[in-house]
C-alpha cells in the first residue's frame, strides 16, 4: 500500500508539467510594429528562433541566424493582432518581445496612446521594452540583422542601451518611460528613430544590411511635432542626463585638431524672468581625455577650444529645434517645474514660447584629464 500512494502521489506532481511546451513547439515575438494608413492599424512581428543563442553562449559553432516578419491588419490594434493568428503553423508566444516600432505614420496620427495602452494592457508585454520611431518601411528594419549570425537579441533593436553606454549620442527610451513623459503637460519627448544602412557593414564581401539610430522624432502629447536628424542634434548630448560617454572633436578653422572621449557630463537649465520674457541660463560641466593631438596647445587654449566647441554645439542644436517648432532642450518642462506660476502665465498650449535669445548664456567648464600629455608634447 506503501508504493502505491507513492505512484500516486508522483504521478499527481508530474501532471502538471503534461501543459508545457517545448520551444521548438512555439513562435517567439521578439519585436512588433505598428503601423496606420487608410484607417487601419497594420501590425508586424519579428519572429525569431532562440537556437542560435544557446550555440552563442556555450562557444560552439554559429549557424545563419533566421528572422521572419508577419503581417496583419484591422480596424483596432486587437484586430491586427488576431489577424496575425489566421496564417500561424504555431503558437505564437508574446512574452519575449523587447521592442516596439512606430512607423512615421501612426506618430503623425496621433494614434500612439491608443497603441500604448493596448501593450499595457497586455499582461504578456512588459512596460520595459524599448521603443522606436521609424520612417522606413518594416520589412526592411526588421530584416536588418547583427553580423557573424549573432542572434538579433545583441541587436540595437533589442539592445541598444549597450552601444549607448560606449558611445553616447541619442539616449534610447523604454517603454514605461515614455508614457510618463507624454502625460507630463509640459513635456517634448523625443523617441529615437531607427535607420538602416548596406555601407559600412561588408561580411564575406557582401553587404550587410544593418539598423542604427540615425535620429529623433519629437512628440508633445500624443502630438507629433517633427523629426531631426542624427548629425543635427550634436549638442543634445552635453544636456542629456546619464550620458556615459563621447566623442569631442575640437577644432580650429573648421579643422579637427585635437580628439578624445567626454565623461562625467552634467547639466543644469535655469530659469529666471526678464520683463515678462522667460531667459534661460544653461551650466554644462564635463571631463576631456585627449587621446589624439595633431596640433599642439597649451592646456589653457584647449580647454578654451573645448568649451567653445560646446557651446556651440549646443547652440546650433537649440537653432534646429527652433526653426522646426521643437522644444529638444524641454525648456518648457523646466519652466514648468521650477517656476510653474510663471509657467502658467505664458505657457501656450503646455509650450512657452521660445525665441533665439531665450537661451541667453551658455557657461561650459571642461576639465582636461591627461594634462601630462601636453606637457610631454
Amino acid at each position: 500500500m506503501k508504493y502505491v500512494c507513492l505512484i500516486v502521489f508522483t504521478v499527481v506532481i508530474l501532471s502538471g508539467c503534461w501543459d508545457i511546451k517545448e520551444v521548438e513547439q512555439q513562435l517567439y515575438i521578439h519585436a512588433l510594429a505598428v503601423d496606420y494608413k487608410n484607417g487601419k492599424f497594420v501590425l508586424y512581428g519579428q519572429v525569431i528562433s532562440f537556437n542560435n543563442l544557446a550555440k552563442q553562449e556555450g562557444g560552439a559553432s554559429r549557424q545563419p541566424q533566421t528572422t521572419a516578419t508577419v503581417k496583419g491588419s484591422g480596424e483596432t490594434i486587437n484586430d491586427a493582432a488576431f489577424d496575425l493568428y489566421t496564417t500561424a503553423q504555431q503558437r505564437f508566444s508574446w512574452e519575449h518581445i523587447t521592442a516596439i516600432v512606430y512607423t512615421e505614420n501612426t506618430l503623425k496620427s496621433g494614434k500612439i496612446l491608443h497603441v500604448n495602452d493596448f501593450l499595457q494592457r497586455y499582461y504578456q508585454i512588459r512596460n520595459i521594452i524599448w521603443t522606436f520611431g521609424t520612417k522606413e518601411p518594416i520589412e526592411e528594419v526588421f530584416a536588418a540583422k547583427p553580423i557573424l549570425n549573432i542572434t538579433v537579441l545583441y541587436s540595437q533593436l533589442s539592445n541598444p542601451d549597450d552601444i549607448y553606454k560606449q558611445s553616447s549620442s541619442i539616449k534610447p527610451i523604454q517603454l514605461f518611460e515614455l508614457n510618463r513623459k507624454l502625460s507630463e503637460p509640459a513635456y517634448t519627448t523625443h523617441i529615437p528613430y531607427l535607420s538602416t544602412s548596406k555601407k559600412t557593414w561588408k561580411e564575406n564581401k557582401k553587404e550587410h544590411l544593418v539598423a542604427y539610430i540615425g535620429g529623433s522624432g519629437y512628440l508633445r502629447g500624443k502630438k507629433y511635432v517633427g523629426y531631426v536628424p542624427r548629425d543635427q542634434l550634436f549638442g543634445d548630448r552635453w544636456m542629456t542626463k546619464d550620458v556615459n560617454r563621447t566623442k569631442l572633436s575640437v577644432k580650429e578653422d573648421n579643422k579637427t585638431i585635437v580628439v578624445g572621449p567626454t565623461i562625467n557630463i552634467k547639466s543644469k537649465i535655469s530659469p529666471v524672468m526678464l520683463n515678462n520674457k522667460v531667459k534661460f541660463t544653461i551650466d554644462v560641466k564635463a571631463d576631456f581625455k585627449t587621446t589624439e593631438i595633431l596640433k599642439f596647445k597649451t592646456h589653457k587654449e584647449l580647454k578654451e577650444l573645448a568649451e567653445n566647441e560646446i557651446r556651440k554645439q549646443i547652440e546650433e542644436t537649440y537653432k534646429k529645434g527652433l526653426n522646426n517648432k521643437i522644444d529638444i532642450y524641454e525648456l518648457s518642462d523646466v519652466l514648468y517645474k521650477q517656476k510653474n506660476k510663471e509657467w502658467k502665465k505664458i505657457a501656450q498650449n503646455g509650450v512657452i514660447p521660445l525665441e533665439p535669445d531665450t537661451i541667453n548664456k551658455i557657461n561650459v567648464n571642461v576639465t582636461i584629464l591627461n594634462t601630462e600629455q601636453l606637457k610631454n608634447k
